[in-house]
């Protein structure tokens, strides 16, 4: 079974590989050799937002340590060798990225703003269907709305009508029960 290598794995192997010293590559990415040395361990993870100098300094690609549907976002556009300094050329302070580095970052980062902006587009069009479907829908609801009140009305109608059909056949029920008794003839004792 062919299992991916973790993020500290890759780092640390590539580090050794490579033979860059956690100082150096510190000095390059801007942390601390600590922070390194975490990342080495497998105690922290780099912040994504340095994932794609750290992966293009230590030749790693995306595919390397992330699955496909791992949902993160690492631009393949800035995944190219960097060459760093030796430590013994390593001046004070850090060095500041190349401008290669800083336009392909640009460049992916404006890709994803025309992507976001498209799919804002897709979720506006999608928007306006679902509002005509909601105003279609209250439209056809108003409708059964009115159908109900009228259907109400005529059961109220319909339950007088039984109300009086129901007295009127208790009346004709006790006229029956209580038939008139016929009057005497006069010559009768």
């Amino acid at each position: 079974m062919n299992e991916r290598m973790t993020i500290h794995q890759l780092i640390d192997e590539r580090i050794r590989t490579l033979d860059i010293t956690p100082k150096v590559l510190a000095a390059h990415m801007n942390v601390t050799e600590a922070s390194v040395s975490r990342w080495r361990r497998g105690i922290a993870e780099p912040k994504p937002q340095l994932w794609p100098e750290l992966f293009a300094v230590l030749q790693i690609t995306p595919e390397e340590v992330l699955p496909p549907a791992s949902g993160r976002f690492i631009p393949s556009a800035l995944i190219h060798p960097v060459s760093l300094p030796d430590e013994k050329n390593l001046k004070s302070g850090h060095p500041s990225r190349t401008a290669p580095t800083e336009q392909a970052m640009v460049d992916v980062y404006e890709s994803r703003l025309q992507d976001m902006r498209t799919a804002l587009e897709r979720a506006d069009k999608q928007n306006e269907r679902m509002a005509d479907r909601v105003d279609r829908l209250e439209s056809r609801v108003d409708e059964l709305m009115k159908t109900v009140a009228d259907l109400q009305a005529e059961k109220l109608d319909l339950l007088q009508k039984i109300t009086d059909l129901t007295h009127e056949n208790i009346t004709l029920k006790t006229e029956l029960a209580h038939p008139l008794t016929p009057q005497r003839a006069s010559g009768e004792s």
